[in-house]
């Protein structure tokens, strides 16, 4: 009779670690994925730090705001919106969802490309000692062909195809980090920072082509249109503007320490940053599908199951990501200089202080998932906007007194108003109505 009962309690046991398995494969595609895109990202990051040199690793950083802001206008308008209401969508109206969604992500995919083309390109009348004008072209067609890779990987996560999302990554990144390091190591004096961009945008192109091979059959239906973009922009309308505060700090960040400091300043900075950012595998890769299971659990259990899934699932996981900052903080001096080289040593302190920033970034993101599934994004636009303007009125006298220090204060200040700033504003939400 015992073991009968050990029997049946092991095939128990055996039963429910088979369902937490079932439960967490989304999320073991999602993590998988990430840790491609950030790995590559990260690699590719080492290789033009390395063989570009730390003046122009530092004009990279700067023509890569315009990539950032391009995709976090995409994140803002098409992807986040996606996520959390075509996370809702019934099966049988998939596909006029789907046809809405394409039809957006080509006018957005468009627009911005045109956009950071001008930008780029007079960028000559304004900071002519960057020589930003040059790379328009290259930056341009990688913002275009970004964008569409980029959809087609989100678009599988949503409608519970996260392979396809992998594939799209795997072609994508590996092709991208292959064809750098040939490149460099085969005629280097070829391999110039617009170069560098082209490889990427065919990398993004190559990829978007195979995505789009398991494309599903859409629709397009004018009545699903319209209601679809009228719930969308209710959504995205203050992530939107938070798009422009999110590349505002960036542009801040480095354009002052570049006008001010120089190029290679800006090079050490992107360095230190990126040796933090590793976390975002667990990051990022969680966020492609925390949002559909935040914004599931508030549309079945409404606020208080919202809660629930954030202090039970989400609170644990952050505490984790925020052991491994620790870590990189601690070792962070040996760190840069083993990955990135001798040109960047020295720098143990700024690795730190950009770890402390993430993880104020860890905190105010909890925050934001909850207002996000919410839809009251509104929130996340106070919250960007409090933000921006202690920054900017404290970047540059922080510059001129501290150097490098003080532009890390300043973007340290940014997380601290946007986090009190939301925290205040979830607080007022109260019961989440």
């Amino acid at each position: 009779m015992v073991t009968s009962i050990v029997e049946s309690q092991a095939r128990g046991a055996i039963r429910r670690l088979r369902a937490l398995a079932h439960q967490l494969t989304h999320v073991n595609w999602a993590l998988a994925d990430q840790a491609i895109v950030s790995g590559t990202n990260f690699a590719t990051t080492v290789i033009l730090a390395r063989f570009l040199g730390v003046e122009e690793f530092g004009r990279f950083a700067l023509a890569w705001l315009a990539v950032f802001f391009a995709q976090n206008l995409q994140i803002a308008l098409i992807v986040q919106p996606m996520m959390n209401i075509g996370a809702k969508q019934k099966k049988s109206e998939r596909a006029a969802y789907a046809g809405t969604v394409v039809l957006q992500q080509i006018v957005l995919a468009v627009a911005s490309t045109v956009l950071v083309f001008g930008i780029l390109t007079s960028s000559s009348l304004y900071v002519p000692q960057l020589n930003l004008a040059e790379l328009a072209m290259p930056v341009s067609l990688l913002v275009l062909f970004f964008q569409a890779s980029e959809f087609l990987r989100r678009y599988y996560f949503v409608f519970a195809q996260p392979r396809w999302s992998l594939v799209v990554d795997g072609v994508r990144y590996s092709g991208q980090l292959a064809m750098l390091l040939g490149g460099f190591l085969l005629m280097r004096d070829q391999m110039t920072t617009g170069v560098a961009f082209y490889i990427m945008a065919v990398a993004s192109l190559i990829g978007a082509i195979v995505g789009a091979m398991a494309f599903q059959r859409i629709r397009f239906d004018r009545e699903v249109f319209r209601k679809v973009t009228a719930r969308q922009w209710r959504f995205s309308r203050w992530l939107a503007p938070t798009v422009f505060s999110l590349w505002a700090r960036e542009n801040l960040l480095y354009t002052v320490i570049g006008t001010t400091l120089g190029l290679a300043e800006v090079g050490i900075v992107r360095a230190a940053q990126q040796l933090v950012t590793m976390v975002n595998v667990p990051i990022q890769g969680f966020a492609n599908v925390v949002h559909v299971r935040a914004a599931a659990a508030y549309a079945n259990q409404g606020y208080a199951g919202l809660v629930d899934f954030i202090g039970t699932f989400v609170l644990r996981y952050k505490a984790g990501i925020a052991c491994c900052l620790g870590l990189i903080a601690v070792f962070g001096g040996s760190l840069l200089t083993l990955v990135f080289g001798a040109e960047y040593a020295g720098h143990g302190t700024l690795v730190a202080a950009f770890a402390f920033v993430m993880a104020l970034y860890l905190v105010r993101n909890m925050v934001s998932i909850m207002v996000q599934a919410m839809e009251a994004t509104a929130y996340d636009f106070y919250a960007a906007a409090a933000g921006i303007v202690l920054m900017g009125v404290s970047i540059i006298p922080l510059v001129d007194a501290f150097g490098i220090a003080g532009a890390i204060m300043s973007y340290a200040l940014y997380e601290c108003a946007a986090l009190a700033a939301i925290s205040f504003g979830i607080r007022n939400r109260g019961d989440g109505t």
